[in-house]
């Protein structure tokens, strides 16, 4: 889960999950949780759908928070608070956090304002970068799941563009 980020060459060298736990609609997805994630492991999350994978790798990135204990990023060994792990991770998954009351266009320009574009790349830019400057005004749940899928797997890797 090793990120770097080349506007401050910083690199993350661990995040520690203590006492952790989240809970989702009231049902403990995940409690108790001690673990330290080093740069240059390679971890492996499984389970069955529901389980809380996707759960705990959005925790991991600072996506989402906890419901219980902490968590906390080194960088450069040191603490980064969690208002400000946004701007050293990234996390690219298919239908991660698409709003699908918003159109293409809408989702891009929000995500860029959150996080930004490498290169101060426009709005329209990242459209045509994707291949999906066609369907800019079309709204996300208007899009057949292969589309979604495509769409937002291309979305969030245009993050760190």
């Amino acid at each position: 889960m090793a990120t770097t980020n080349k506007k401050n060459r910083s690199r993350i060298s661990s995040i520690e999950l203590v006492d952790a736990g989240k809970l989702f609609n009231g049902r403990a997805v995940f409690q108790n949780m001690h673990v330290t994630l080093q740069t240059g492991e390679a971890w492996s999350i499984t389970g069955p759908n529901g389980s809380g994978k996707s759960t705990l790798i959005k925790v991991l990135s600072g996506f989402t928070g906890l419901s219980k204990g902490k968590i906390q990023w080194h960088i450069n060994d040191k603490t980064v608070d969690t208002s400000e792990i946004y701007t050293h991770c990234s996390l690219a998954a298919p239908y991660l956090e698409l709003f699908e009351s918003f159109t293409l266009e809408e989702n891009i320009r929000f995500y860029g304002l959150l996080k930004g574009f490498r290169g101060q790349m426009a709005d329209t830019d990242v459209l045509e970068f994707i291949g999906l400057n066609h369907a800019a005004t079309k709204h996300v749940r208007d899009y057949r799941d292969w589309e979604t899928d495509r769409k937002s797997t291309r979305l969030n890797s245009s993050h760190r563009l």
